[in-house]
């Protein structure tokens, strides 16, 4: 049985339409691709009335005869044609019928299916041989029964249908809900546990309210826990509303909370007004009691304004006072008029009466010219004013270099001094992400050393990222020294992310001194949080002292993080002394704010004296403030010095 021969065979079982038995029925294999949600939107045009059929319930004689009796096919039978023709399959009809009568009487069938019968209605659907048609029956049949009786469909749903199954008709079902019984509805919906099912129950339910009632639909939102409700439901309810009914829907929309709701919800509203008239909409904006809320408002109208109108925008923007909202508005004015012409923004920047207004202008402008023209961004850079190139770079030059390094750069080398150093700095950080190879060579080049020490870190990671040992071979470009150490330390950090055991090796037989020691303690951390039992047994064979000690500081401070228990394990088997004390003190450290009194003890088994009263004392009085009886009780009997005691008594 194919979905279409399903629903006719329903017609024939279920409400017993009147007229001969359709024959010859020919099934197209070919199917359109349907979404189960999408059977509600159906169910709704079936529920649609005709004016030649108030009840919406015609026999099939009645049916033919107004077919017959039409020159043309009625509209609603063009709707419900193109609706059922998206869901059931495409096929070839004969028998007598025409494809228009048949799928009408097809959707009378499921208009005037008996709702007691639903479980057996639903038992034949699953009994369909593909899985697409199984899922489409249950869909539409899930949501007919839901428009007259949603709670019985959906414990029909909790109690026959897998958790998936469930999860696609619920939306039907919810919303239909909503429309019947709001309050019976949630009332349902708030005894699923938390997460998307319920999240989405909910959105249903007031999706359904809001159609009639928006109003009503806000004051049920207002009620619900801000983790059930999608920000961006409640936004599309206030702009649908604030287009039939502005003023009530801006007086609501800023009852709203303070939250992620809220503010979705006040930008809906704000760009529905201005649509209409931009000037209203920021004066409404304007009354917008909280300030972050305001001026998101009132920004993204400007926005939207100089999108549609630059000019007329532009001539608003001059007219506010002085300020951040008048910046951001010149700003985004000179963006958008470079799109259209030199001598449009000319006249908009003549206009400008002060230094600000026009640095802001030539930052819109040069964003804009960067995007659509990087040579013409240049030679305009090249031309202008000393102090407006300064305020460029410090605001634009990390968009410019992502947009186009090698413009940038170019540019850049021409300036002098602090300003110079700040933007290669900038330039060639980003062009290290794009191409760390040509970055690498331009800062190898005699003269371009003073540039290594900030740039060389990324450089590093990008290289190493896409191999360790091309990262490794590259050092040979820079000269031996500091700035050589650092890059290969930041190579290994990054090779320790994959493969920390050779990147420690390499490390060991590569770096000296400071370089080495501090390279590996990083390593340690880093392996501690894939395998730390791992990464401690290479600290033990550590030879340097205070190198396993900071490592194993590292590794402490990582391991505790996800077992407590394997970190203290660990540390009772560690001989006393300054690499012990290293991991003791990171792990009283690290439970303090967990466990204060276990700290201050963890604390107190430090050997060496300086330290151990640092840290006891640290944690001993967070340990008083939350249980000074016990705490009092066990300084007491302590062994810690006089002079300690007497500070914390």
């Amino acid at each position: 049985m194919s979905i279409k021969s399903f629903f006719l065979y329903l017609a024939l079982i279920g409400v017993g339409l009147s007229g001969g038995i359709v024959t010859g029925i020919h099934i197209s294999s070919q199917r359109p691709s349907v979404k189960p949600h999408e059977a509600s939107n159906t169910i709704d045009q079936l529920g649609s009335r005709s004016s030649s059929d108030p009840t919406g319930v015609l026999t099939s004689k009645e049916a033919s005869s107004n077919t017959a009796n039409s020159s043309t096919t009625p509209k609603k039978s063009t709707v419900l044609l193109e609706q059922l023709t998206s869901i059931l399959e495409e096929g070839t009809i004969s028998g007598g019928l025409s494809d228009n009568e048949q799928i009408l009487k097809t959707a009378q069938s499921l208009l005037r299916l008996d709702t007691k019968k639903f479980p057996e209605y639903l038992a034949i659907a699953k009994s369909l041989p593909k899985k697409n048609e199984v899922q489409v029956a249950i869909a539409m049949l899930m949501a007919r029964w839901a428009k007259t009786d949603p709670g019985a469909a959906w414990s029909y749903a909790n109690s026959s249908m897998t958790s998936k199954e469930r999860e696609s008709v619920a939306g039907d079902i919810f919303a239909a809900w909503g429309k019947r019984s709001p309050q019976e509805a949630f009332i349902q919906a708030k005894e699923l546990p938390p997460g998307s099912l319920r999240s989405d129950a909910i959105s249903n339910i007031l999706k359904g309210v809001a159609r009639t009632d928006p109003e009503k639909a806000i004051e049920f939102a207002k009620r619900e826990s801000p983790t059930d409700i999608n920000p961006s439901e409640i936004a599309s309810i206030f702009k649908e509303w604030a287009r039939k009914d502005p003023q009530q829907a801006t007086a609501a929309v800023l009852q709203l909370p303070s939250n992620g709701i809220g503010e979705s919800a006040v930008q809906s509203v704000v760009e529905s007004l201005a649509e209409e008239d931009p000037r209203a909409a920021i004066q409404w904006a304007k009354k917008i009691p909280n300030g972050s809320q305001r001026n998101q408002a009132i920004e993204s109208v400007l926005r939207n304004w100089a999108r549609i109108d630059p000019e007329e925008a532009s001539t608003f923007v001059l007219g506010l006072p002085n300020g951040d909202l008048r910046n951001y508005g010149i700003r985004i004015c000179g963006s958008l008029m470079t799109a259209l012409d030199s001598d449009t923004f000319n006249k908009f920047m003549d206009k400008l009466p002060e230094a600000t207004s026009k640095n802001k202008a030539a930052e819109g402008m040069f964003f804009r010219l960067v995007q659509m023209d990087p040579h013409a961004a240049s030679q305009t850079f090249d031309g202008m004013p000393t102090q407006m190139q300064s305020y460029v770079i410090h605001n634009m030059i990390s968009q410019w270099a992502y947009d186009d390094s090698a413009g940038a750069l170019a540019s850049v080398q021409k300036l002098d001094g602090e300003t110079k150093k700040l933007a290669m700095e900038s330039v060639l950080n980003q062009m290290a992400k794009e191409d760390p190879n040509a970055a690498l060579d331009y800062i190898a080049k005699p003269g371009n050393e003073v540039f290594q020490a900030n740039v060389l870190a990324n450089i590093a990671k990008e290289l190493t990222l896409k191999n360790p040992q091309d990262a490794i071979a590259a050092a040979n470009k820079i000269t031996e020294g500091a700035n050589r150490q650092s890059y290969l330390s930041n190579v290994i950090s990054t090779w320790s992310i994959d493969d920390p055991a050779r990147a420690a090796d390499y490390a060991l037989r590569n770096l000296t001194g400071q370089s080495q020691s501090q390279t590996l303690t990083n390593v340690a951390s880093i392996w501690a949080e894939s395998d730390p039992k791992a990464a401690a047994t290479w600290i033990s064979s550590l030879s340097d002292n205070n190198t396993r000690a900071g490592a194993t500081r590292n590794l402490i401070q990582q391991w505790v993080q996800s077992d407590l228990k394997g970190a203290a394990d660990y540390l009772k088997q560690v001989p006393v002394g300054p690499v012990r004390d290293q991991g003791l003190s990171a792990y009283s450290s690290e439970i303090l704010k967990l466990d204060p009194a276990a700290s201050t003890q963890w604390a107190n088994s430090i050997s060496d004296d300086s330290m151990r009263d640092q840290y006891v004392e640290m944690s001993y009085h967070k340990w008083a403030a939350t249980d000074p009886s016990t705490a009092s009780a066990w300084l007491a009997n302590s062994a810690v010095s006089d002079e300690l005691k007497k500070r914390l008594q």
